[in-house]
């Protein structure tokens, strides 16, 4: 199983999400130079498809979209809330897209009358009648900045969580996985994990390194093998739940090296990458984006968990520009034959930012594609 690059934009652009639906059905959510692209893989090609009418490109933000059951697409983000500019300052409000096969429309714009600032990060579908999207929320323009979670019913957005652990520039919810309408958990940029047991959300963990502790993904399989990661964890581990409780856990990247390159071939260890998604197949076969690299749980050994590198960003041999970087954002697998993750390369001494989709074909190198926006995708 390995990894192709698929070219895809050529122009500025910043891929932030993506959920694989089925083998033949995949979305992605991100901005181009021209504003939020909503981009849909079908018929073994990615298009790039119609905003709802009454969308507003300029004053707009899509940050992730997921799909339930009935394989329908719901996307969530933030606007500039055009009916409050008598405070004086901006004001945001959250934004909820779907798709029931055909088209998008604009299905809710959530604004809370007491708060001045409402924007979603994250949402989880588990069905059309069971959804949850979570963001912050602000108290005024220099309030504290709160982590919130909205539900939806089938029949209306109601504010299930509001927390009060968040303040000014800390607190959003980044990712939310749920495993039925009364298990779900949470990861948040202040470094809590909380927990839905049907009834209320609570706080399970509590990331215990300062400075910047945020978590940013929250992966469940089932009831004792749930996995988070985040910026900075720690210099290398990863947060596991056994069902009993959250262990900070060792972890170690290994690269294979093969022979000619002045070491035995063989596979090394490699400094710990920042974890920005995880996406399961089964409770052991994991995958992982991290800033440069991308991964899949291989084991555990003595309480280490063990993560190889499937795919590198750059050419490992023979060095890049250090003005490029490569930042991949989310991935989603969903067998093994079929994966997407996404991203961008930024070209700092450009001042360019292209989109990135990658799946999994051919292990390659791609220093030579890096002026071009590409898609990296595991196809079978």
């Amino acid at each position: 199983m390995d990894w192709q690059v698929i070219k895809l934009w050529s122009e500025f652009a910043n891929l932030r999400s993506v959920v694989t639906v089925s083998d033949t059905q995949a979305w992605a959510v991100g901005q181009t130079s021209t504003g939020d692209v909503i981009a849909r893989y079908k018929k073994n090609d990615w298009i790039s498809e119609a905003l709802p009418a009454d969308y507003d490109q300029v004053h707009s933000e899509l940050m992730y979209v997921d799909a339930g059951v009935e394989k329908n697409g719901w996307i969530v983000g933030q606007a500039i809330d055009p009916s409050r500019h008598d405070l004086g300052y901006e004001t945001s409000i959250g934004l909820v897209l779907y798709n029931g096969g055909t088209h998008w429309v604009q299905s809710h714009v959530i604004a809370d009358p007491i708060n001045d600032g409402l924007g979603f990060y994250c949402v989880c579908a588990l069905n059309d009648h069971c959804i949850w999207a979570g963001g912050q929320q602000t108290t005024s323009i220099w309030g504290d900045i709160h982590d919130v979670i909205y539900f939806w019913d089938g029949d209306a957005w109601t504010k299930q969580f509001y927390g009060t652990v968040g303040m000014y520039g800390s607190s959003n919810i980044t990712q939310i996985s749920a495993l039925s309408p009364t298990s779900a958990w949470a990861t948040s940029g202040s470094g809590h994990i909380y927990h839905w047991d049907g009834a209320t959300w609570s706080v399970q963990y509590l990331n215990p390194h300062t400075g910047s502790n945020a978590l940013f993904t929250i992966c469940a399989t089932d009831a004792t093998h749930v996995w988070a990661g985040g910026y900075s964890v720690g210099s290398s581990e990863i947060l596991y739940y056994d069902g009993n409780s959250w262990v900070l856990t060792p972890m170690v990247m290994e690269l294979w090296i093969p022979a000619g390159h002045g070491y035995p071939e063989g596979w090394y260890p490699l400094p710990y990458s920042a974890i920005g998604d995880i996406s399961a197949i089964s409770n052991n076969d994991l995958w992982a984006v991290g800033i440069n690299f991308l991964l899949r749980f291989n084991r555990w050994e003595s309480g280490t968990a063990y993560w190889r590198v499937e795919y590198v960003s750059f050419d490992m041999w023979s060095g890049i520009p250090p003005t490029i970087i490569d930042n991949m954002m989310a991935i989603s697998v969903l067998s093994e034959k079929r994966g997407w993750a996404v991203g961008y390369e930024s070209d700092s001494g450009a001042g360019t930012n292209l989109g990135v989709f990658i799946g999994q074909e051919a292990l390659k190198e791609i220093s030579g594609m890096l002026k071009e926006g590409v898609l990296i995708s595991m196809l079978g």
